[in-house]
């Protein structure tokens, strides 16, 4: 268990709606193999130009509405896609060049037409916001994303589990109930896991990006944020919840390995209370002071 890491898990639903800030040719390049042929959309009929002469290099591409057979790849401004897409539209799952500018170029209305149709898109953008033809998107990270199906008390031991042995390495964004955040951070830092998370006022912030937070980030390498977070800059994003995870499969831990240590966690987390949340009473750290070396986490990074 000792040698034990994450391994990536790459998977693409035809039934899901996600954004990543990949590069549309590198986003192609990876679900190729998954599905048989794709459509690409852009805004930009001399960006549909360059994307084919970039690709057909190595694939058979259609442009346009030029007659191809059987392409791997077929181009289209949103428009054209619409106007032929009795014969474009074989693959469900549409790539989206530049997505953030469908909306600035009037594109709105032909996108909504367009899911309405049933088609789900991925969104290739420099900049994540809020896209009103997708239906609650998965951020598909440049890192690796992780998905760990738990009931209460046990998405703390998940996390003792990950980090007592090392199963990561790089940046880490935890994405948690919102409610829950302060009690994981608390949780965290009494097991010596050095973290951040944002806060206003006493109330925790859900969504950021790694470019947003302060230096303490760029000293911890973990942050804690709720669930409806954005962000798409971390090396690893662990979705700790009881409700599926759209386009993620969970992940399965081995809890057997930290039974010795139950007793200690539960302590911890039974002294974590409603007011100690709220920030109405302060943590008594100094009581749990001699289990902050239990986990070394900096060795990590």
């Amino acid at each position: 268990m000792n040698n034990e890491t994450f391994k990536s898990d790459f998977s693409i639903s035809k039934n899901t709606d996600y954004i990543t800030t990949r590069s549309t040719e590198d986003m192609v390049s990876d679900i190729l193999p998954i599905f048989e042929n794709i459509t690409i959309l852009s805004v930009y009929k001399q960006r549909c130009l360059d994307l084919f002469k970039i690709l057909n290099k190595t694939r058979k591409c259609k442009l346009f509405d030029t007659p191809v057979i059987s392409p791997e790849i077929s181009i289209f401004t949103p428009r054209l896609f619409l106007e032929n897409i009795e014969e474009a539209g074989q693959s469900k799952l549409l790539v989206l060049d530049d997505c953030h500018l469908f909306i600035d170029f009037g594109y709105l209305d032909i996108m909504k037409e367009i899911k309405n149709r049933g088609y789900n898109f991925i969104g290739c953008t420099k900049l994540i916001t809020d896209m009103e033809f997708m239906k609650n998107p998965i951020i598909l990270t440049n890192g690796f994303s992780y998905f760990i199906k738990c009931h209460k008390n046990e998405a703390f031991q998940a996390l003792f589990v990950i980090f007592n042995f090392k199963m990561l390495k790089g940046s880490v964004c935890l994405v948690v109930d919102q409610k829950l955040i302060r009690k994981f951070y608390i949780f965290l830092q009494v097991f010596g896991v050095d973290c951040c998370y944002y806060k206003k006022g006493n109330q925790a912030v859900s969504i950021c990006s790694e470019e947003e937070v302060d230096s303490d980030f760029k000293v911890n390498n973990l942050i804690i944020v709720g669930k409806k977070s954005v962000d798409c800059q971390f090396e690893n994003i662990i979705y700790l919840s009881n409700q599926e995870i759209e386009g993620i499969r969970p992940y399965n831990l081995d809890y057997t390995k930290i039974e010795k240590y139950n007793y200690r966690i539960n302590d911890v987390l039974r002294s974590i209370t409603p007011s100690v949340i709220k920030g109405v009473k302060d943590f008594d750290y100094e009581r749990f002071k001699n289990i902050k070396s239990v986990i070394d986490y900096k060795s990590l990074s």
